[in-house]
This record gives structure tokens, sequence and C-alpha cells, in this order.
């Protein structure tokens, strides 16, 4: 794609919004990397770049978090694609405009999680490095 990028204005814009901008991707589980990732100014809207690690990656949904008392809770899902399937190396970019829950928190206090959505393996992937199954947005702006 990025040598139809170099002649075709549309596959520029394609490019462009699929591209990474984190040093290093964020692993979660066997499946996915978030390659991407930034925040609107107004801290209202997140924009997520998802990259799929295997072949037949089933339908996933980031998760959005709030610290609140020292504990991390989910307030805010959104699925990935209306794809069943990704193939390797497949980027989606996914654009979230935070609900009213998130008002009044920092990037320390809101995070991002990933999760499988599909019924017969429900649940939240593991981040590599982190005993913790989400990252605090602070840490994603940081790298």
């Amino acid at each position: 794609m990025l040598a139809l990028a170099e002649t075709n204005p549309a596959f520029q814009v394609v490019a462009t919004e699929l591209a990474a901008n984190l040093k290093a991707p964020v692993e979660f589980g066997a499946h996915m990397n978030l390659v991407g990732f930034s925040m609107y100014p107004a801290g209202q809207k997140v924009r997520c770049v998802w990259e799929a690690k295997k072949n037949e990656t089933p339908h996933m949904a980031v998760s959005f978090w709030i610290r609140r008392h020292g504990e991390w809770r989910k307030k805010q899902v959104r699925s990935l694609s209306d794809r069943q399937w990704l193939a390797k190396g497949e980027r989606i970019m996914v654009e979230v405009k935070l609900s009213d829950a998130f008002a009044g928190y920092t990037p320390d206090t809101i995070a991002l999680g990933l999760e499988t959505a599909v019924q017969w393996h429900p649940g939240a992937l593991p981040v590599a490095g982190s005993r913790e199954p989400v990252v605090p947005f602070a840490d994603l702006l940081r790298r």
C-alpha cells in the first residue's frame, strides 16, 4: 500500500490514517498490537491504530476505563471492526468520542484495554509487561 500511496492521493490519506506513531507497539495478547494513539486537544476524542499479529484474528473491541478509588472501572466499549476476522498485518483505525463519564479525569486516570468481542471466548486480553489489562493514556502519550 505504501507504493500506491506515493502516487495516489486517496491511498496517501489511508496510509496516513493507519500510520504507527508509537515507538514500540503495545502488545495485547497473542492477537493484536496497538501501534498508534493520539488524543485530541480537548481530550474528548481519541484515535487508535491497531494491527493484527495473526491471521484469522477474531472480532475485538477497545474498552475505556477510569481509575477511581484505586480501581480501574470500565465505562465505554467500541468494536474495532464489523468484520469477523482480520488478517496478519492488517491495520484498523478507530476514533472514539469519550462519553461524559470521562469528564474531569486526566490521562493518568483514563486507560484503554482490548477484549474479544466473540461469544465463544469473551474477555480482556493481557497487556505484555503489565499486571493490569489496561494501559493509561499518560503511558501511551509518553511512548
